[in-house]
């Protein structure tokens, strides 16, 4: 990973102008998310520089419902910039929601356009790894997007709890997540800020991609400005102005399976995201991962993580990879009982209860002779008489019995 000596850098950042961001001057957006020491910023620039790209006709917005949703409101389960998310209930189904309330008197006119962008991306975009929403609304200076609630959490906090996760479960988000990216690049949609905090997961664990707000819709290489957030965006994003918003994507893909299996993205030691973007502007070598994976994972995240976007695979490609074709299974079985154990008991106690049976009949003499009698003198010059009657009186199988047997086997040996 080459970014040359710090004088170098100095003197290319005075240079700023020939990058479509300037790094002399932090621009960006407001919604910062500090965790762990990392802060993670998305960058979207102002204005798309050339819209000739763009497919003409964009998404339909969404039809109005003729009777809003009624639901309860209960706890904040996120928060951001503009406003909260809250946990729900709808009335008459029950069903379980999330209501992302917004204050729109802090936005400005670029803010208000993704969030219009991400209302029609959810809209139009129907399928099981993407996010539901059910309604969208307005009210005075709030808007309100009623989407499914994924209780499971983001694959970032899921990864970050245990200190990344293992390949096999990676391998199993990662088939669901790159059928949802596909699903959006043959509608034309490229995504352009995934990573593992826009990855939920659904209750059952199936995983659902959020967060449409810095989406495009076009149909070639277009000038889309610097967006997504930087430790995931791809170098052509920041060393040019137009670019292949779809490879764009595919590098972000191959970034977001180094969070997932280290627990950390690339190059998360750096703290700042001018420094960061600057970082990855002079790449000459692509990340890797800092954990053991398997051959096929490893060809994998290169496929997505090729400095030139050309060599870079597509959506398609990905599909058919190696590591992404493998049977559903790996449940791990319940315990059961064992039907053999009630058997072996019954053996056991049957060879108690005969050895007991034999002590009884030593220590009281009945139906055995004198030899017999001896053994019962012989135990109780070890223990005592009441500790020998204890014994026969509860048939309890200790060091009595087994004394008993030990010199029974003598006595019929002789």
């Amino acid at each position: 990973m080459g970014c040359g000596t710090p004088a170098q850098q100095q003197s290319d950042m005075k240079n700023s102008e020939t990058l479509p961001y300037d790094f002399t001057q932090n621009k960006i957006n407001e919604e910062v998310l500090a965790e762990e020491d990392t802060e993670i910023v998305q960058i979207v620039s102002d204005e798309i520089d050339d819209t000739t790209s763009l497919i003409e006709h964009q998404f339909l917005p969404p039809k109005q419902r003729e009777y809003k949703i009624q639901y309860i409101t209960g706890q904040v389960c996120g928060e951001g910039t503009f406003g909260k998310v809250y946990t729900a209930i709808e009335r008459t189904t029950g069903l379980p929601l999330a209501v992302k309330e917004l204050k729109t008197d802090g936005m400005n006119e670029q803010q208000l356009k993704e969030v219009e962008t991400e209302i029609h991306f959810m809209t139009n975009l129907t399928h099981e790894n993407i996010v539901k929403i059910y309604d969208a609304f307005r009210v005075e200076k709030k808007i309100f997007i009623v989407m499914e609630h994924l209780q499971g959490g983001s694959l970032q906090s899921l990864t970050r709890q245990f200190k990344g996760i293992p390949e096999v479960l990676a391998r199993r988000h990662f088939k669901q997540l790159v059928s949802a990216l596909a699903h959006m690049h043959h509608s034309n949609c490229a995504h352009l800020d995934l990573k593992c905090a826009n990855v939920m997961l659904a209750a059952d664990q199936r995983l659902r991609l959020v967060d449409f707000g810095t989406s495009i819709r076009a149909t070639a290489p277009v000038a889309a400005g610097v967006r997504g957030s930087p430790y995931w965006i791809a170098p052509e994003c920041v060393r040019t102005r137009t670019y292949d918003v779809f490879k764009a994507d595919i590098w972000s893909l191959g970034a977001t399976l180094l969070e997932l299996i280290d627990s950390v993205p690339p190059y998360f030691q750096i703290k700042q995201a001018p420094a960061v973007l600057y970082h990855v502007s002079q790449l000459d070598t692509p990340p890797g991962f800092n954990s053991a994976v398997s051959g096929q994972c490893l060809d994998f995240s290169r496929r997505c993580l090729q400095l030139d976007p050309a060599e870079r695979a597509d959506i398609d490609e990905l599909l058919s990879h190696k590591w992404l074709q493998f049977e559903a299974g790996g449940e791990l079985n319940e315990l059961i009982p064992d039907e053999n154990a009630f058997e072996e008991k019954n053996q056991s106690e049957a060879f108690k209860d005969q050895d007991l049976l034999s002590l009884k009949e030593s220590m009281i003499g009945v139906e055995h002779g004198k030899g017999i009698k001896q053994i019962g003198v012989k135990i109780e010059q070890d223990y005592m008489a009441q500790q020998v009657d204890w014994a026969i009186a509860d048939l309890d199988y200790n060091d009595i019995a087994g004394k008993h047997v030990a010199l029974y086997n003598d006595l019929v040996e002789m």
